[in-house]
């Protein structure tokens, strides 16, 4: 099943003029992406593994987005 965006929110874009947002996806899911593609350009979402637990929130802020892609973020 292809996934699509039904939500995006808190667009940011580096110096380099890349971008990452939070968005939320026909399926439920909620995350951060940098791209159109939802699977290859998915950075993190709620329910995704991290450091050994579940992620079950997540937030990014305007300055959380390097020019060399890295994207910083808050996960609980």
């Amino acid at each position: 099943m292809e996934k699509t965006f039904v939500s995006l929110d808190s667009p940011i874009i580096n110096n380099k003029g890349a971008i990452a947002f939070e968005a939320v996806l026909d399926t439920g899911e909620y995350g951060i992406f940098t791209g159109a593609d939802p699977v290859a350009d998915k950075v993190i979402a709620i329910g995704d593994p991290l450091f050994g637990s579940t992620v079950t929130s997540l937030g990014v802020s305007d300055k959380g987005f390097n020019d060399a892609g890295q994207v910083a973020f808050l996960a609980q």
